[in-house]
């Protein structure tokens, strides 16, 4: 799946816990609902399978730090990293998953979800850089994957 290009109503099962906030990366937007990890050096990114990233939370806004932003009066400029901070939830949180042979089925029950980019997440054989998002938990209706994000329990 691709990555996202606008907000995402991310829903809860329940109530989300709202997370500390985190230095965002220079140069990236998150949107409002994506899925977000830390960067090596610590810096909240936008999730993907990509090597040392570490699951943080759903960002409850947008966090813009690209030339686009609205922070520093309408300058071009992007900005440096850890000007911004991300906002970030967890719970039970309503994420897609891929629509291939890894795609997340209730036979995932309790295993571990793993990170595809910032709305997606799949079985350990669907990505490459095992970043852990979370814990399988259920699967609504309309088939999106309920995925405990709570980072104490991966």
């Amino acid at each position: 799946m691709a990555a996202l290009t606008k907000d995402r109503n991310t829903a809860f099962a329940g109530e989300s816990q709202r997370m500390p906030d985190a230095k965002a990366k220079g140069n990236v937007k998150i949107y409002n609902g994506a899925l977000t990890c830390f960067d090596a050096n610590g810096y909240a990114v936008p999730a993907a399978d990509t090597a040392n990233y570490k699951f943080a939370g759903v960002s409850k806004e947008l966090c813009d730090s690209t030339a686009t932003n609205t922070y520093n009066g309408g300058t071009g400029a992007a900005l440096a990293d850890g000007t911004i901070y991300a906002s970030l939830e967890a719970g039970v949180a309503l994420v897609d998953t891929t629509s291939d042979g890894n795609a997340l089925t209730l036979a995932d029950m309790g295993k571990l979800a793993y990170i595809v980019d910032d709305h997606t997440m799949a079985r350990v054989g669907g990505v490459s850089n095992n970043v852990i998002g979370g814990i399988v938990v259920g699967i609504d209706a309309s088939g999106q994957i309920m995925v405990e994000t709570r980072r104490h329990t991966v």
